[in-house]
């Protein structure tokens, strides 16, 4: 996993998908950005599938 001190951003989507938050450490402390839309709604974006080596 990503060590949270290293300047990692977590980003946390809402069910509704018309929310992020967005949480990270900026050396001093934990920073938390919030951001919410009206009427558009956040998209995750398409994650490639994972390749797995056969064995055999």
């Amino acid at each position: 996993g990503s060590d949270p001190f290293d300047g990692a951003l977590y980003v946390f989507r809402a069910k509704r998908a018309d929310r992020i938050k967005i949480v990270w450490w900026d050396g001093s402390g934990v920073c938390l950005y919030l951001k919410r839309l009206e009427k558009a709604r956040f998209s995750r974006p398409a994650m490639p599938m994972p390749i797995r080596a056969s064995s055999g």
